[in-house]
């Protein structure tokens, strides 16, 4: 490239790094000589220095959006949220455009909505029976489950006409925030084009018929928007702060997901030690909703629905692993089969060994947090009964059947990809990138349409209800075929 192309390369890398590692000369010095190699042009061993004083010149820019904490000791900075259109502006854009993705995926959720399994039979039928915040705190599955119980809470309040359109939006919103986030300040690290890849895979990933809008399946998205908080920058206000507190809390007592969050705020934690960035309340509190969450899966009854894992040996466990994850992730389900097979599955299986290793021993704290999720949770499905992973949750680990329950591990794995393409593949040519965006484009498109929501339609369970006697039991029939629920007349 030429020197001004070459520039303006090495200010766009500056520039993705997050504030506070571009504050000083010493830091500008590091970073040149770091990504040196990797621009191509000029005469290699003056490269250094000339582009140590391009990214020096960025330094003012810097100092200006800094400013003393007024509450903090000497040496402590604050760092000013960065002016419109940097702040929000592309978050509002990719909360429509993934709006509008989702509905396109299946139209009938918003033009016929259905309460879907749990979201009736459990979490309405309750807040419904005893009342909206008589449950709130009730364990289910072994373990808390405050997100949909706090919904329906709201959604009993509603005429029961509208409850279907309400857990449908609250699931599409849900989902919608995660790209939001991810396109907000607070990721200045991530270059666009990776934010890109990233948020198009989380809305496009194939097999998400069971879990694309919906109350009950809410913790999966819960916990990968905790997940990206731990990955973000600090947080620069108190509405993000606030922001960052109130993810917690809800996804840390929603489901055990919080448990796999947990080595990456470890990392975090570590990497961050002695430096204002480091939030060891935030890690307090995220190990103490774990060991809740992890207390109360241990006193559950397992005699209801366990899995039993015994007759599972590691051949197996490796071809769930290439076909549901390695592959399966770019992949329909109905192919696992195939790609289940040994002489398939376990040459993937090395690969993909071998790219998680290379992401541990090569990666930042962020890489090794993330490359570390999807291996701990499919282990932690096939041989952890006790963590209370029941058959309706994890059967499709186990290659049972009802795809769609791979929404975090699938996310991880491809998230790992990135950062290895990242790491150990930086010259890639624009040919390269664009055959790989292509066929991964190509795989996921087979299954953009997923099937209607099938079940009666609500309108009749409506009228079932309102022509029964006040006290008297009403089963419901709801989706998906089999599902019903039980309300008490009131």
């Amino acid at each position: 490239m030429d020197k001004d192309a070459a520039e303006r390369e090495a200010i766009r890398l500056w520039h993705n790094l997050p504030v506070q590692d571009r504050l000083t000369r010493g830091q500008a010095s590091a970073f040149a000589h770091m990504i040196a190699p990797t621009i191509d042009f000029g005469e290699p061993d003056k490269r250094a220095k000339l582009i140590e004083g391009w990214i020096a010149k960025e330094l003012p820019r810097t100092d200006a959006a800094l400013t003393l904490s007024a509450g903090g000791g000497p040496g402590q900075l604050r760092l000013a949220p960065p002016a419109w259109p940097q702040r929000e502006g592309a978050s509002a854009i990719a909360f429509v455009i993934s709006l509008l993705i989702m509905i396109a995926r299946r139209p009938d959720i918003v033009a016929d909505a259905r309460l879907w399994a749990e979201d009736g039979a459990v979490w309405f039928a309750d807040a419904y029976n005893f009342g909206p915040w008589a449950p709130l705190l009730t364990p289910h599955a072994g373990y808390l489950q405050l997100f949909p119980r706090l919904s329906f809470a709201v959604a009993a309040v509603l005429p029961l006409q509208a409850v279907p359109a309400f857990a449908v939006w609250v699931g599409l919103l849900l989902r919608a925030a995660l790209p939001a986030y991810v396109f907000s300040s607070r990721f200045s690290w991530i270059d666009w084009r990776a934010k890109v890849a990233v948020t198009a895979y989380f809305l496009l990933m194939p097999n998400l018929a069971e879990v694309h809008a919906n109350i009950q399946n809410t913790s999966w998205y819960l916990g990968l928007y905790l997940l990206a908080v731990v990955l973000a920058d600090p947080p620069r206000s108190r509405r993000w702060q606030f922001h960052d507190w109130v993810v917690l809390l809800i996804a840390g007592t929603t489901g055990p997901l919080v448990l796999f969050v947990l080595p990456c705020l470890g990392l975090r934690t570590l990497a961050q030690r002695g430096t204002p960035a480091v939030r060891l309340p935030f890690a307090a509190v995220a190990l103490a909703l774990s060991t809740l969450q992890m207390f109360l899966l241990l006193l559950s009854d397992k005699s209801t629905g366990a899995l039993s894992l015994a007759g599972t040996d590691a051949v197996t466990a490796l071809q769930i692993f290439a076909s549901r994850v390695a592959l399966g992730f770019l992949t329909p389900a109905r192919w696992s089969t195939v790609l289940g097979a040994q002489t398939i599955a376990l040459p993937v299986v090395a690969a993909a060994a071998a790219i998680i290793v290379a992401v541990l021993v090569r990666g930042n704290w962020k890489a090794r947090g993330v490359g570390v999720i999807a291996p701990l949770i499919v282990l932690a499905a096939l041989y952890t009964p006790l963590l209370g992973f029941v058959r309706t949750q994890w059967r499709p680990l186990l290659g049972i059947d009802e795809p769609g329950y791979y929404v975090v591990t699938n996310m991880a794995w491809a998230s790992t990809l990135i950062f290895f393409a990242a790491l150990l593949l930086p010259r890639l040519s624009s040919f390269a990138l664009a055959a790989i965006v292509g066929v991964c484009g190509f795989l996921i498109l087979f299954e953009f349409t997923l099937p209607p929501v099938q079940g009666p339609a609500f309108g009749q369970q409506v009228q079932m209800v309102q022509a029964a006697p006040v006290g008297e039991t009403v089963v419901v029939p709801i989706s998906p075929p089999g599902w019903q629920m039980a309300l008490i007349k009131h």
